[in-house]
This record gives C-alpha cells, sequence and structure tokens, in this order.
C-alpha cells in the first residue's frame, strides 16, 4: 500500500502533462508552421494542407473541450479516461505531424554539385558564383581564369564570388582538378532558357524515409524528372548563356532529400551555364525557404537580396521577384524596391520580369481557388510594369505553356519543366494569343541588339511556338 500511494501522485501528474501536452502541442505547431515563409498563402490555396492544419486546430480545441468538460465532472470516470485518450490521440497526430514537416528537413545526406549561380549584377554584367555543398565541413580553394581564391574557414556552404567579364571565354578548377569552361555573353546580347515547375522529389521520397513512409515508396512521383533532365541537357547543347528556373524546383521544399535531387538534376547543366532558381511555394513550404537559403544564397545574404534580383546584361536587364501564390510576400518592402529598380532601367532597354506566380493566364477551378486571370497580381503589379515598359514577364504555377500579350507586353506561363500536366482549360484568358496543355516545354529567349524572340521548344528540342517581342 505505500508504494501504491506513492505512486498516485505521479500517475495524477502524468495525466495532467498528457492533457496539458495534448492541448497546447497542436497550437504550438500551428503557429510554428503559420510563422514560415508564405504560410497563410500555402493554407489558403493549397487544398491538400488544409487538412493537415484542421487536424492540429481540431484535436487541441476537441481536447481541451473535453478537459474542461472533465474539470467539471471530476466524479466521471469514464469521462476522465475519455480526456486522456483525446489527448493522447492530439499528441500522436501532433507527433506524426511534427515527423511530416521536420524530419525531411533534419534528414541530411550528401553533397551538391558545383554549379553557376546568378547573384545579381556587377555593373552592366551578370554577377555570377560558383556554389557547392558538402555535408562535412571542408576547405577549399578555386583557380578561376588564373585568380586563386582559397576559402578562410572550414564550412559546409562553399562560395566563390567570380567576375566574369561579358564576352569572354572563363575556366576554374576546384582543388587542382579538372577546368571547366564557360563563356559570357557579350553586351546587348542574351539567350536564356526559362521554365519551372519540374517539382523534384515528386509525390514519393526520393530516397527520404520519412516522405517514403507517409507518402508512397514512388520515389520522384508523378514528376518526369528523366524529361527535365533531357531539357537541362538541351539548355546545355544549345549553348544558352543563362536558365532561370521559374519555382517548384522541388515537390516538397521542407525535404532536404528533393532540394538535393533537384540540384543534381542541374548540375551537370549549370556547372556551365549560370542558373537562378526563381523561388516557389513548394520551395519555401514549411520552412523550406530555409534549404533554399542553405543552397542557394550566400552565408549572411540578407533574404530580400537572395530572393529577389536584379541581372544586367548591357542593355538587357531581368528582375526576379519572390511570388509565389498571391500578394502575402509582396510586401510595403518589396513594392518599394521593385519600383526603384524598375524605374533605373532606362526605356530603350530590354525589360524582362519573372516570378513563380503568373498574372494573365487560362486555366480552371481547382482547391477552392480561381487558377486564371489573377485579378489581385493583375492589380497590383501589371499598372507597374506598363508604366515602366516592361517588354515580356515570365511565370510558372500553372502547369501548361501559354502565351499571352496585353497591352504590348507579351505574358509567357512556362510551367511546364516536368512536373504534372494540369487538365485542360475551361477559362480562356482573353490575353491569350496560344496555349498548349500537356506539353513539357521551356521559354527560349533570343535577344540581338533591338531584335528579341520568344520561343516555345519541347523536351525534344522541337519549337511548338515562337513569336518576334516588342520593345516598349
Amino acid at each position: 500500500m505505500p508504494s501504491i500511494k506513492k505512486q498516485a501522485p505521479k500517475q495524477a501528474f502524468a495525466s495532467k502533462a498528457l492533457v496539458v501536452a495534448g492541448i497546447l502541442l497542436p497550437f504550438l505547431l500551428l503557429a510554428m508552421l503559420l510563422g514560415t515563409h508564405g504560410a497563410f498563402d500555402t493554407v489558403r490555396f493549397y487544398g491538400t494542407i488544409q487538412p493537415l492544419f484542421a487536424a492540429l486546430v481540431g484535436v487541441g480545441a476537441i481536447t481541451l473541450l473535453a478537459a474542461a468538460a472533465g474539470c467539471k465532472y471530476r466524479d466521471n470516470k469514464s469521462l476522465r479516461c475519455a480526456v486522456l485518450v483525446l489527448a493522447a490521440v492530439s499528441v500522436i497526430i501532433i507527433l506524426a505531424v511534427a515527423s511530416f514537416v521536420y524530419l525531411p528537413y533534419f534528414s541530411r545526406s550528401g553533397d551538391v554539385p558545383p554549379q553557376l549561380v546568378l547573384t545579381g549584377s556587377n555593373g552592366d554584367a551578370p554577377a555570377v558564383a560558383l556554389v557547392f555543398y558538402t555535408e562535412k565541413p571542408t576547405l577549399n580553394t578555386v583557380v578561376f581564369n588564373g585568380r586563386t581564391i582559397t576559402e578562410a574557414t572550414l564550412s559546409n556552404q562553399h562560395w566563390f564570388n567570380l567576375d566574369p567579364k561579358p564576352g569572354t571565354d572563363n575556366s576554374y578548377s576546384i582543388n587542382g582538378g579538372q577546368q571547366v569552361g564557360f563563356k559570357t555573353p557579350a553586351p546587348d546580347k542574351l539567350r536564356f532558357a526559362a521554365s519551372g515547375d519540374s517539382h523534384s522529389g515528386g509525390s514519393g521520397g526520393a530516397g527520404n524515409p520519412v516522405l517514403t513512409l507517409l507518402l508512397g515508396s514512388g520515389g520522384t512521383g508523378n514528376s518526369r524528372e528523366d524529361l527535365t533532365a533531357k531539357m537541362y541537357s538541351i539548355m546545355k547543347s544549345n549553348k544558352y548563356d543563362e536558365i532561370f528556373v521559374l519555382g517548384d524546383a522541388t515537390q516538397y521544399g521542407f525535404s532536404d532529400a528533393h532540394w538535393k535531387d533537384a540540384l543534381s538534376l542541374s548540375a551537370p547543366t549549370t556547372a556551365t551555364v549560370p542558373i537562378e532558381f526563381v523561388p516557389g511555394n513548394h520551395d519555401s513550404m514549411f520552412n523550406g525557404i530555409r534549404l533554399y537559403e542553405t543552397y542557394l544564397c550566400q552565408d549572411g545574404q540578407n533574404e530580400s537580396v537572395c530572393l529577389m534580383k536584379h541581372i544586367r546584361n548591357g542593355k538587357i536587364d531581368i528582375i526576379t521577384l519572390d511570388l509565389e501564390w498571391d500578394l502575402q510576400l509582396y510586401t510595403p518592402q518589396a513594392q518599394q524596391w521593385l519600383e526603384k529598380e524598375l524605374s533605373s532601367v532606362p526605356q530603350d532597354h530590354w525589360l524582362i520580369v519573372m516570378s513563380h506566380t503568373f498574372y494573365y493566364c487560362s486555366g480552371g477551378d481547382m482547391d477552392g481557388w480561381t487558377w486564371y486571370d489573377n485579378p489581385n497580381t493583375i492589380g497590383a503589379l501589371v499598372p507597374l510594369f506598363e508604366k515602366n515598359h516592361v517588354d515580356l514577364v515570365l511565370s510558372g504555377h500553372k502547369h501548361h505553356v501559354e502565351v499571352l500579350k496585353k497591352n504590348g507586353i507579351t505574358y509567357a506561363v512556362v510551367g511546364a519543366f516536368g512536373g504534372v500536366q494540369d487538365p485542360e482549360r475551361t477559362y480562356f484568358s482573353p490575353a491569350s494569343v496560344w496555349y498548349e496543355q500537356g506539353a513539357y516545354a521551356f521559354a527560349d529567349v533570343n535577344i540581338e541588339g533591338n531584335n528579341a524572340t520568344l520561343t516555345i521548344r519541347d523536351y525534344n528540342n522541337t519549337v511548338l511556338y515562337s513569336t518576334n517581342l516588342q520593345n516598349n
């Protein structure tokens, strides 16, 4: 009997602790998830994620109500047992959700191969960095055009800012290895490729055991990584000067395995062709933006500098934006930056804007959202585009290819880099001049002086559509 009396207070404390955990943990995890980059738009628009948040609110609220009833009817043993069961279920659900979100983030293995990353402008030329990542901290030396650059400290992220001059042949080697060559375009001459929504990692785990367990063993799932790799290869063989991925390079940006998958796909090409990854809603999902920064932003770099860039090549200006779903990330600071950058471009320059989300677009209804002509992005940004004489706007997000023209500006939706294709459109945008559903494709933009063309090519390098661009 004495031992039983000693255990009773402990049992009572454990029961109370379980109930408190069942009430507080769901709301704590909910707050943590809603505090991540772009989370409110994800909850608002992404139908398959909404049940997850509903489960967090539901188990916390039900456990709270049951606990309140248990306090009022203390002598009801059945009710007390029910409260404990609900609290246990709540904790189990929280652990499952936390495992889904955080274990893939921290489950890291493998290096990221070297690639050339566009970081902004160096005067009238694009600024380029040689970037790679090692799981174990290392110290590395790069020789670029005969100049030796050595890291000062051991680190995981390896970032070497290069200074390639326009219209030159360049070479680099890492730790005395093989020399790798790349060319920079001459001023006022640029040919680049752009596409988005490869969704690397697909619906499966891509080698990540947690996502494989929870989402199936499909590996790359329904994403056509074979076609993504094929298009990267075409971009290399066609000798493009730059590549732009228009967001959603990953299926689940909170999975380190999905990021390693996406970057391993691009690296064989982008070791010699500089690339820019525009942030997408899948890339930033559930703190995925931190992995984006780990692999694509220089340590200590301001987030706004990394996520939005102004890249200049002579009289060709490219501005990339962090607009993923709608306008949640279009803060007053972002608007101020965009207005300043747009107004700084002389009117005789080519001016191109890129973002993940779209403006004018055909589509249909899905997950309770109208996936076509977005009145919010059109209302907030198109007047700025027209005022500042933007010539071309490129975006992804919708998984088809389409060219639209409105008030002298060409809009191209190119979300066909390997992700699951969207169904045929049910809404036809009045601005649409060409549309194709079911094609895996990319945009080929070629600018020479005052002349420019936009060409849509598929994964066999076949031309699907081509049009001249108007210099506004």
